[in-house]
């Protein structure tokens, strides 16, 4: 009986797993209902179905230990206890579950007095690598070049230094980052956008130095960031970057509009404090300016808001810097890449300014070639870089000034709805209303947006006409229709400059109601699209696209579309960042319909009166049919 005794006693010691949840820490976890708690559930990413229970947004099995674990919170708890507590044979440290998952053991630490029971030389290495005393939210300014960073792109920065301490200059570059991403299988931009907003493709949180996201987004794409910096102390840290590693264990199905990189970034916030419900409030369809404004209305997380600019940004910082003959020594640098071609008789604060901002020039014109070793690149920058010390002359790193109104979160709301009242020769009156998904056009208010580009997605305007004529007889009827659908409307004025000449360029794709002497009110599929120059002298943006167009309408020829081509001029007065006046005009040659030629032109005024709330007068003309309209406008 007293052997049984102690036989029983060593199993209970040595396989405690066999117990099941008679174990005491097992059983405490249950009796406190722990598998229910926010924590819980956002260390395992578990979001309530449709129709009652849970599901969490991992993907890969081996992030459970429990085989019902993804929709069994209380499953997953019991059998993660059991194998932190009993892992049964491993063959190094590292597999052990604690070294796996170890946020899910400061958890358990915290909660149950869990004690560590193994070494953990890659989590450790890992943590030390990283060395996290702070952390900051990044936004990666919008980028329409790449569809899937034209809202922007969110990560974390892990950084060494303490918040509220200065960063060494350069000391940020040796900081981490942690970034989630989709892993892209194909580079055809219709099934990539297709895959994107379905879930095709499966995405991954990854951690990698910062300077390579500084390079990429910074340098490569001339692309600001903006680092708000997080209110948290060292275990709150500590617990984000054990859930980092731990999300290396995983992949999840990536969605372009809701389970993006921005989504995530907040899901890794609220592991440092559940109270902030940062997933939750953030809007489901989202994008990376939506969560930044999440952050910065959570009471106290948010203490600073820092600016890194663009590679572009700089140099024309260190432009502004020359006078008009320190301007000229500079073109003379630039054309031959040769400091000995500037005049001998320089003073050598004037030559250093010239060298900085040929410097800046290489790192802009030349930002992917300049780090190859044997590049012409790399060799034109040391031959700046010893001419540049034979000055003496130490110069301090000036921070280009930046306005507040600039800053992300300053912008309007990132969705709009409108009503216009209007009247015409078509129609006495009409009221129209409009849903817009996303995001900005050129006519809103700049603050926190690109000032130069379009980028709207979602786009349905509804027209209710108090008459249309029949198409037989001379009575009248209301009618209530869809007036157009965009489904993307980009424009990209690139605004051309003595040291940058990039192409401008607008794309739309939807549908719209065509009013010319083809079809007039057909209602019609279109793609357009342009390419020109724009140019932006003081208040100033004009652009010329030549832009080519498809529509399809049965009542467009005997074919039942037409294919047309011409020049569009917009012209653009900027009286304020939020009071702008537009005037526009286009004319287009068809083919395969009777009327060759279309022409249409108009005037746009709008007035942000206030953050959220502006109002719009519009005139437009199509031929001999033209339309007034006043529109009240709501972001949101």
């Amino acid at each position: 009986m007293i052997r049984g005794f102690f036989v029983s006693l060593f199993l209970a010691m040595c396989l405690p797993s066999a117990l099941g949840s008679s174990h005491p820490l097992i059983k405490s976890a249950i009796d406190k209902k722990l598998y229910q708690s926010p924590e819980w559930k956002n260390l395992l990413h578990y979001q309530k179905n449709f129709f009652g229970g849970f599901t969490s947004e991992a993907i890969g099995m081996s992030f459970f230990f429990a085989k019902n674990g993804r929709k069994n919170p209380k499953a997953e708890l019991v059998a993660t206890l059991k194998a932190f507590i009993n892992p049964g044979k491993i063959e190094n440290y590292d597999q052990h579950p604690i070294c796996r998952f170890p946020s899910r053991y400061l958890y358990f630490k915290d909660k149950l007095g869990l004690v560590k029971n193994t070494n953990c030389p890659k989590y450790d290495a890992f943590v030390k690598r990283t060395a996290a005393k702070s952390i900051s939210l990044v936004f990666s300014s919008y980028y329409l070049n790449a569809p899937a960073s034209a809202f922007g792109h969110t990560l974390l920065r892990l950084s060494k230094t303490p918040t509220g301490k200065k960063v060494p200059e350069g000391g940020e570059l040796l900081d981490y980052a942690a970034n989630y991403a989709a892993m892209v299988t194909t580079s055809n931009a219709l099934l990539y956008g297709l895959a994107g907003l379905t879930g095709g493709f499966n995405g991954e949180f990854t951690a990698m130095p910062y300077f390579y996201k500084v390079r990429e987004y910074n340098d490569y794409e001339s692309r600001d960031l903006w680092e708000y910096q997080l209110n948290l102390d060292q275990k709150q840290i500590n617990k984000v970057v054990a859930h980092i590693w731990e999300m290396g264990q995983t992949t999840f199905q990536y969605f372009y509009l809701t389970g993006n990189c921005a989504y995530h970034m907040m899901g890794l916030i609220d592991i440092a404090n559940p109270t902030w419900r940062l997933t939750e409030r953030t809007p489901f369809f989202v994008i990376p300016a939506s969560t930044i404004r999440v952050a910065m209305e959570t009471p106290g997380l948010v203490t600073k808001v820092l600016f890194r600019p663009s590679k572009k940004k700089q140099f024309f910082a260190s432009l502004k810097k020359l006078n008009k003959s320190e301007y000229r020594e500079f073109e003379k640098l630039t054309a031959h890449k040769n400091p000995n071609d500037l005049s001998a008789g320089l003073e050598k604060s004037s030559r250093a300014r010239i060298l900085d901002a040929g410097m800046d020039y290489l790192d802009f014109t030349y930002s992917k070639e300049i780090l190859l070793d044997k590049s012409v690149a790399n060799a034109w920058k040391r031959k700046f870089l010893i001419a540049r010390a034979k000055t003496g002359i130490r110069t301090k790193k000036e921070k280009i000034p930046t306005k507040e109104v600039e800053m992300p979160h300053r912008g309007h709301g990132l969705r709009r709805l409108s009503l216009r009242e209007g009247s015409g020769n078509q129609y006495n009156h009409f009221t129209q209303f409009e849903y817009r998904f996303a995001l900005h056009d050129l006519m809103d208010a700049t603050a926190g947006q690109s000032p130069y580009s379009t980028m709207e997605m979602g786009n349905a305007k509804f027209r209710l006409t108090d008459w249309e004529k029949k198409s037989r007889g001379n009575g009248l009827r209301a009618k209530f229709r869809l007036e157009s659908f965009s489904l993307m409307r980009v424009r990209a004025l690139n605004t051309i400059t003595k040291r940058s000449k990039k192409w401008s360029w607008r794309a739309h794709f939807g549908t719209k109601t065509i009013k010319d002497r083809d079809c007039v009110s057909c209602f019609s599929p279109t793609a357009e699209l342009g390419f020109g120059g724009s140019v932006a002298p003081g208040k100033w943006l004009f652009s010329l696209l030549l832009a080519p167009e498809f529509n399809a309408n049965s009542e467009l020829g005997h074919r039942g579309f037409r294919a047309g081509i011409g020049p569009e001029l917009d012209v653009f007065y900027n009286f304020a960042e939020n009071i702008k006046l537009k005037v526009f005009g286009e004319i287009k040659t068809w083919q395969f319909v009777k009327r060759d030629y279309s022409y249409r032109y108009g005037t746009d005024f709008r007035w942000g009166f206030k953050k959220n709330w502006a109002l719009d007068i519009a005139y437009t003309r199509h031929h001999a049919l033209w339309e007034t309209s006043t529109g009240l406008l709501f972001y949101y």
